[in-house]
């Protein structure tokens, strides 16, 4: 199953969201919960959503349902990266992402290539273009992760 919907707190929301649009062949709007916030929308209408928040934007468990608060912002790199296919080709996604002043370029990751976009040049998103996507499918599965690994090595 895919991923359905991811957020992450960016410097320009609506900016973030119009890219991953593009990304997906899709559209955005306002993210009403958060003043702000922006959604991307696959155009597939099948809950396939990109949300990004303002940077001083918090989510906290409330008692009956989340909560949004506002923060210091952080201006930080991050640990948080997520794959996603596009339909778009490497050369497409680089010229969007560079468009904007943001790092990208092919990246091999060993058993599967990507074109690595740094969004707002701190959060790393890797995208899968159609010549890509099956070598990711085919080899990112637990037997072959285990390979990779070496933890079906008896030596280990």
């Amino acid at each position: 199953m895919p991923i359905c919907h991811l957020s992450f707190n960016v410097e320009f929301p609506e900016t973030v969201c119009q890219f991953f649009a593009d990304m997906m062949s899709g559209e955005t709007r306002p993210f009403f919960p958060i003043k702000g916030a922006f959604v991307a929308f696959s155009p597939k209408n099948d809950g396939t959503m990109v949300e990004a928040y303002p940077l001083e934007s918090r989510l906290l468990p409330g008692p009956h349902q989340v909560m949004f608060e506002k923060r210091e912002p952080v201006k930080d790199m991050t640990g948080f990266h997520f794959c996603m296919p596009t339909e778009l080709d490497r050369d497409a996604v680089i010229t969007a992402a560079t468009a904007l002043e943001w790092r990208a370029r092919v990246a091999n990751r060993g058993p599967f290539e990507c074109v690595e976009v740094w969004i707002e040049n701190r959060q790393l998103v890797e995208f899968l273009c159609p010549d890509m996507q099956s070598d990711y499918t085919r080899t990112m599965t637990p037997d072959h992760w285990d390979d990779l690994f070496g933890a079906n090595d008896p030596a280990n």
